[in-house]
Order: C-alpha cells, then sequence, then structure tokens
C-alpha cells in the first residue's frame, strides 16, 4: 500500500504545474509519512526573478513571515549548508557543527517547530541548487529509525519535486539522457544486468549507499519513478546494451 501511495506521489510531484499543486504534494508527503512539517527550496532557478528564490512547505504563515524578517536564509544551517553539500543533512548535526545559526532552531521552537529534521540536496544541471527538507515532532530514536526507513523515498521525492517546478516555471528539463554522469550509467548498466546496489558496490569498488545515489539521479534525470523504468528507457536511448 505504501509503495503504491509513494508511486502516486511521485507522479504528482512530477507534473506540478501551480504553487497550490506543489503545497498539495508537500502536504500529501507530511500525511503519508507522518511528517511534522515538509519544505523545499529552491535557488537560482531559471525564469525567477532575482534573487530567485522558489519556496514551498507547511509551515505557518507566522514562523514564515518571522524568518523572512530575520533574514534567517543568511544563516540557517539547513540552507546554507544544504546548497553546499550532496548527501543528506540531518539537523541534530547541524545544530552542533554550526552554532551561529542555532538561534534558527531556538526560534523555532517558539512557533511550534522542533528541532528533529533531515535535508536533502538537490543539485540542477542549470545552475540551480534546491534543498527539500522534513521535520518530526517525535523523540530523537524514533526520529532516527523514521527517517532512515524514508531515507530511499524522500529522495525521490526531492527529486522529482524539483523537476516538477522547472517545468511550472516553464523550463524544459529533457529527457533524452545527456546529462546522465559515467557513473550513473555505470550504475544503471549493473542494474540491467539484475546486480543489486550491494552487489554494484562490490564491482565498482564504491559504497552501496555511493550506488544508490547514482540510481536516484539517474532515476530524476529519466523521469522515471523506478530503477526499472529507468533502465529501459536508458535502454530504449541506446544509453546502455540490454546485456
Amino acid at each position: 500500500m505504501l509503495k503504491a501511495a509513494f508511486q502516486s506521489l511521485v507522479g504528482k510531484a512530477a507534473v506540478i504545474d501551480s504553487r497550490a499543486t506543489g503545497d498539495s504534494v508537500l502536504q500529501l508527503t507530511r500525511e503519508l509519512y507522518g511528517f511534522a512539517h515538509v519544505a523545499y527550496l529552491g535557488i537560482n532557478i531559471p525564469s525567477q526573478k532575482p534573487p530567485g528564490f522558489y519556496f514551498h512547505n507547511t509551515y505557518s504563515d507566522a514562523w514564515r513571515q518571522h524568518y523572512h524578517s530575520q533574514n534567517f536564509i543568511l544563516i540557517d544551517p539547513v540552507v546554507t549548508k544544504g546548497l553546499r553539500g550532496v548527501t543528506p543533512q540531518d539537523w541534530g548535526q547541524l545544530r552542533q557543527s554550526h552554532p551561529e545559526g542555532c538561534c534558527v532552531f531556538d526560534q523555532a521552537l517558539d512557533f511550534g517547530l522542533y528541532h528533529q529534521g533531515i535535508s536533502f540536496p538537490v543539485r540542477g544541471t542549470r545552475g540551480e541548487t534546491a534543498v527539500f527538507s522534513v521535520t518530526g515532532d517525535v523523540p530523537r530514536r524514533e526520529w532516527l529509525q523514521l527517517s532512515k526507513l524514508c531515507m530511499a523515498d524522500l529522495q525521490t521525492i526531492a527529486a522529482f519535486f524539483h523537476q516538477g517546478v522547472l517545468k511550472q516555471c516553464g523550463i524544459d528539463i529533457g529527457d533524452d539522457g545527456r546529462s546522465l554522469s559515467k557513473p550513473e550509467l555505470e550504475c544503471l548498466r549493473w542494474a540491467a544486468e539484475g546486480k543489486s546496489a550491494w552487489d554494484t558496490s562490490m564491482i565498482l569498488r564504491i559504497s552501496e549507499r555511493t550506488v544508490k545515489f547514482h540510481l536516484a539521479n539517474a532515476r530524476y534525470k529519466l523521469h522515471c519513478v523506478t530503477t526499472t523504468q529507468a533502465v529501459a528507457k536508458a535502454i530504449s536511448l541506446r544509453l546502455i546494451v540490454w546485456p
């Protein structure tokens, strides 16, 4: 049931055509996994007026207004670290490693928000970057379990949501696979031969997490929900040869 709901959610994220539908996808994500809040921030989005910010979130109007009035975007570790990184960022670790931004977390508490959260960086092919974040109001141990279980799903949702935002902004994202990197194609090729992420990690001598990261990127770039679909599309585009 969750798998079917997830695939439906990704499909909706990929065809966002308005701010309202974008907000509805965030709300559906929130409800499906039981998160407190979900947010997306895109920077340098082509076609958007300077500074090119594009913000979707389920936060209260009061917190959005306060965040903007305090110009927290300049010191918020979720943003500053997320836009520079390539791997998911746990907010607990961000709070410890970036004390200059602790006031953002501290003041969020006054608005009913919580410190438990994780952010997923999205790096576009046109110079844009984005951060997709989810938060929880559960104890730390429970949050770590929840975020671990949802990790792969959220990375995919983040990528497709960003793709949907670009489409909403009238940007042609293409679908010929030319933006696939060599590691992404290599991971797809081994997936086409029936290898698991762990098998591929052993073959390529990289971590299993890195293999999953490359496959997630390949799915996003090929506009596919599953790796099987991405493999099929890569074969149809003659990016890889059927084994």
